[in-house]
């Protein structure tokens, strides 16, 4: 029974292989995507509640993952990433943001596949045991 917290982990998992996918195919959408995210007003804000619903959501989900452990410790992990986004600022995030953007396209290639292994993992672990 996956429960509410399995199926927000589930969709964050499907977003994530979607974005990182469609970052592999055209980079310039991820850059666009890093830019609009940065922009002064909501952007900010909407990254640190997407990292801390996602956190709890980990935490929530643990019992019914494969890894019950290994969610709780990135679920733990990402909602002090959260509040750790909110003391470091949007200025110094948005210029960790613009280096991320100013990668080239293969260099930027190679730093999403991080990201697409770990939605890869969120899925294999909200999978039914066996």
């Amino acid at each position: 029974n996956l429960g509410a917290p399995g199926i927000v982990v589930i969709l964050y998992a499907i977003a994530i292989l979607f974005v990182s996918l469609r970052a592999i195919a055209i980079p310039d959408r991820l850059r666009r995507l890093v830019r609009r995210v940065t922009e002064p007003g909501t952007g900010y804000i909407a990254a640190t509640v997407i990292r801390l619903v996602l956190g709890l959501s980990l935490l929530g989900a643990a019992e019914s993952s494969r890894w019950p452990g290994v969610f709780t410790a990135v679920g733990g992990l990402t909602v002090i990433a959260a509040f750790a986004l909110l003391l470091l600022g949007r200025p110094r995030e948005a210029r960790i943001a613009q280096w991320l953007a100013d990668f080239s396209d293969n260099m930027l290639r190679i730093a999403v596949l991080p990201a697409l292994l770990f939605g890869v993992f969120l899925l294999l672990g909200m999978a039914p045991k066996a």
